[in-house]
């Protein structure tokens, strides 16, 4: 997706951003001037050279009726928006806590599987789960797997449903997976560093905003 020249000089009007985080260089700035700007490892405006976490083109932050929106491309690692609110979580949709990262996933209904005239065995299927939480490890192997039920789950660094005591970036409670009407959704419990969760579509952006791509973390900031 081409871009129009990035231009590094503040224009009023327009947003920035700011390298809270990186390999960039921390508090370096990205005036977002142009209609559109790529974000990625080798091409676009915004460049992040040195992270391979970064895809070659990774996001791109545009404007819209003249609000300004980001849009992941695709990217290997995806692009993750701190939590304002709430969220509905759908099957696959991954977020971070701390330096947790987690998938979520649905509980398909139990069906037997034959192979010629014989039912395959296995572990007991749990009774009554609803979802599962997939610690996602670097590599994107699976981790830690748990199945749920129930109208909460909390996750944090101490006594919650899933605790990671080791994690120093991760609050006492820090977010919580909970029913909504017949869906689950995500929601920080006002953790000090945030919960940050994949976007799949264009999402408009607000000032103070924070965001990752790979591992460069971005403020953003409107006038």
């Amino acid at each position: 997706m081409p871009a129009e020249p990035f231009q590094a000089a503040r224009v009023a009007g327009r947003a920035r951003l700011v390298l809270l985080r990186g390999a960039g260089g921390d508090g370096s700035t990205y005036y977002l001037n142009a209609t559109e700007h790529v974000a990625g490892r080798d091409a676009g405006a915004i460049l992040f050279p040195d992270d391979p976490t970064v895809s070659p083109e990774h996001a791109n932050f545009h404007y819209t009726n003249g609000r300004l929106y980001v849009m992941d491309l695709d990217s290997a690692n995806g692009t993750y928006i701190r939590l304002r609110g709430e969220v509905p979580l759908e099957h696959g949709d991954r977020f971070v806590c701390g330096e947790q990262m987690f998938e979520f996933r649905r509980v398909p209904e139990v069906v037997n599987q034959w192979v010629e005239d014989t039912c395959m065995a296995g572990s007991p299927a749990p009774e009554g789960g609803e979802y599962q939480l997939v610690q996602v490890l670097a590599g994107n192997r699976p981790g830690l797997l748990r199945t749920f039920a129930g109208v909460s789950t909390t996750l944090g660094r101490e006594g919650c449903t899933l605790s990671f005591p080791t994690d120093r970036f991760m609050s006492h409670e820090h977010s919580r997976v909970r029913r909504s009407g017949e869906h689950w959704v995500l929601e920080d419990a006002g953790s000090k560093n945030g919960t940050y969760y994949r976007i799949r579509d264009a999402v408009g952006l607000q000032d103070g905003d924070t965001l990752f791509l790979g591992k460069q973390l971005l403020r953003v900031e409107i006038d």
